[in-house]
């Protein structure tokens, strides 16, 4: 009887870079036709370890060798341009985003779809994109049931989610939301906090869920399970002047605030109501502020590395097209800042 022979996992992208001793950025750029970039005994390398290994590109590649580049890619986004670009964490990772299109000379094509369940005829019309008109998809505010990435997986059209989406998906970059606020929680209790109010907004969005997961895990560690926790959720409570006026008017609610930076201002101003008698209230803003409003000091904040995560997330798509591969997913810490004491 014949011996059966041992069967080895294809090679990557990421094998190549290895055994040329360079990134998988620079395998990319060889692969895609920018070796302007390169050396010439770089791409003599590379050539030499894709021909030694017998490297070939995955489906994927093939797909998009059969299509044609366009050298486009979709951002996808739930909201408006107006209200992205009105968050400093947006603006940092367009920025980060558009460092990493520049130097791959890649096109970004901006689309908003709404925050409801995907219908059909805007899959379809998604899919039909991904046919010659964009490479690829970089996706944000992803879901807890996102059809569209599932079926973009399904038909092999690469993406990268932005946030913390399950690795049977597809591939994302993002900040790892539970451990930022598990430690910003850790930090308040330290402080002799107890009773807290979190600012979940839409329970839709993954990155909310990893979120109240981290505090309740900080909280749960503090023996502190059984205190009562207030939370926002924007599809309950008319708004977040409401909610927090509701709270700050009590003098035996919540001390303890985790908020977004686009709440700080109306925060300190239901805060200077409060009667000096009351117990001391302290916010922890959960992502970037880039400057505090007037005559405020900078409070207690999370800053995640996001022009980092809009360079590496854009660059990890470029790879997944050229390539075929599917990158790692990749989650980066958030720095956590205690507030600017007077």
């Amino acid at each position: 009887m014949e011996e059966s022979k041992p069967v080895h996992p294809p090679v990557t992208i990421v094998d190549v870079a290895r055994e040329a001793k360079v990134s998988a950025a620079t395998v990319s750029n060889y692969l895609n036709g920018r070796s302007h970039k390169l050396s010439a005994a770089t791409s003599t390398r590379i050539r030499a370890v894709i021909e030694r290994l017998g490297y070939t590109p995955s489906l994927g590649a093939q797909r998009m060798s059969a299509l044609g580049r366009s050298g486009s890619v979709g951002v996808l986004m739930r909201r408006s341009l107006a209200e992205s670009f009105a968050e400093p964490f947006f603006a940092q990772v367009f920025g980060g985003i558009g460092r990493a299109f520049d130097a791959s000379a890649t096109r970004g094509l901006v689309m908003t779809r709404p925050a409801t369940a995907e219908g059909a005829s805007e899959t379809a019309y998604l899919l039909s994109l991904s046919r010659g008109i964009v490479d690829g998809f970089l996706v944000f505010d992803i879901e807890a049931h996102d059809a569209t990435l599932k079926l973009f997986a399904q038909r092999h059209v690469p993406f990268v989610a932005f946030g913390q989406l399950d690795d049977s998906i597809g591939p994302c970059i993002g900040t790892d939301h539970a451990a930022g606020v598990r430690e910003a929680t850790a930090w308040l209790i330290r402080q002799g906090h107890r009773r807290f109010a979190f600012a979940k907004g839409s329970s839709r969005l993954l990155l909310n869920q990893h979120r109240q997961r981290g505090m309740r895990q900080a909280q749960v560690a503090a023996g502190l399970a059984a205190e009562p926790t207030w939370i926002y959720d924007q599809a309950e409570h008319a708004s977040p002047e409401a909610w927090l006026g509701a709270l700050l008017g009590e003098e035996h609610g919540p001390t303890a605030f985790l908020i977004p930076p686009s709440w700080y201002a109306i925060w300190l101003n239901l805060v200077s109501k409060r009667p000096p008698t009351w117990p001391a209230v302290e916010p922890v803003l959960m992502d970037y502020l880039d400057q505090a409003p007037p005559n405020a000091r900078m409070p207690a904040r999370l800053e995640p590395p996001t022009a980092e995560i809009g360079r590496r997330g854009a660059e990890m798509l470029d790879d997944y097209i050229v390539s075929g591969d599917r990158p790692d997913s990749v989650l980066l810490p958030a720095k956590f800042i205690p507030p600017d004491r007077p």
